[in-house]
């Protein structure tokens, strides 16, 4: 994870990013689900997954297929701007997406986020909001 100029880093907020990519790079749908409130909303540009459940749902499904097909998958992000208080915090950013076929091809895919991240009372931080799209270049 990288951070913008004049962006603080946070232990708790940037734990979430890393065990995010951690969780892609081992296509763990339940660690990458974890890491959302039982009622979080996952907005993608084509979903409203409005659970945790059905959040690890929709990452069963696309680990699968990267499985299947024998890819391997690992995402990064950016984070353009952080402001967090006691118990909310928001990131802004840009996340890259790295696909690699079993016959090493590899593709990359762009896009920015908006995460709305909230304490919990033992502390931990857990994504409430996570909304995607892909990076128009154009």
């Amino acid at each position: 994870m990288l951070l913008e100029q004049g962006v603080a880093s946070h232990a708790g907020l940037d734990a979430i990013y890393a065990r995010f990519s951690a969780g892609y790079e081992a296509m763990d749908p339940i660690a990458v689900a974890n890491l959302y409130t039982d009622t979080a909303a996952y907005l993608a540009p084509d979903k409203n997954i409005q659970s945790r459940r059905e959040i690890e749902a929709s990452f069963t499904r696309f680990f699968g297929r990267m499985k299947q097909g024998g890819s391997r998958v690992a995402i990064s992000f950016r984070i353009l701007q952080r402001q967090v208080q006691e118990t909310l915090a928001y990131d802004v950013g840009i996340y890259t997406l790295e696909i690699t076929a079993a016959d090493k091809s590899s593709r990359q895919e762009k896009g920015k986020f908006v995460t709305v991240a909230t304490r919990a009372a033992d502390g931990a931080w857990l994504l409430q909001v996570d909304a995607f799209s892909d990076l128009d270049d154009g």
